[in-house]
């Protein structure tokens, strides 16, 4: 088995980092992991600094995934951010040799019944307004908060209504 492991991560690294972040990785948080090598870097020294003995077993699995991570930029590998019409809501995806397209659900609260919920909705046609994506998905606020945050809404305006002011 680690000589398959070993073989994929030579052969076809980015293959091998979907199937680990899509598979393996129910911790992964984008805010930390998809905004580029120094923060992610930021983020592991400032656990580091807190000690090993006083880690939590959510930070231990969240520190293994930043090392893997960490390993994959420095490979040349970087996420793309998350596409309202292009994501897909749990699986990771290859767009180009060394990127990596984010699903919904790689940002933490928003779960996997809204990441659906956007797909589903999605193939009704394009969004007009946020308003419109919330009612459609039906997504509550917290989840909209997070796809603002993450530059998901970008050129949607916020509601269907046409202002004259």
């Amino acid at each position: 088995m680690a000589y398959r492991v070993a073989y994929f991560k030579v052969h076809y690294p980015t293959e091998f980092y979907i199937a680990y972040y899509t598979v393996r990785a129910d911790l992964f948080d984008a805010k930390i992991m998809a905004k580029g090598k120094e923060h992610l870097k930021n983020e592991m020294r400032r656990l580091e600094m807190k000690g090993q003995n006083e880690w939590s077993a959510t930070e231990k699995s969240l520190y293994t995934i930043m090392e893997i991570c960490y390993e994959m930029y420095e490979r040349g590998i970087e996420f793309l951010p998350i596409d309202l019409y292009k994501s897909h809501a749990f699986n990771f995806q290859k767009v180009g040799d060394k990127q990596i397209l984010l699903p919904f659900n790689s940002f933490q609260g928003m779960g996997d019944a809204a990441a659906k919920n956007i797909m589903d909705a999605r193939e009704d046609g394009p969004f007009l307004s946020k308003e419109e994506l919330k009612v459609r998905a039906r997504l509550n606020k917290n989840v909209m908060e997070t796809l603002e945050e993450s530059g998901c809404l970008k050129g949607l305006e916020e509601s269907n209504q046409i202002s004259f002011i």
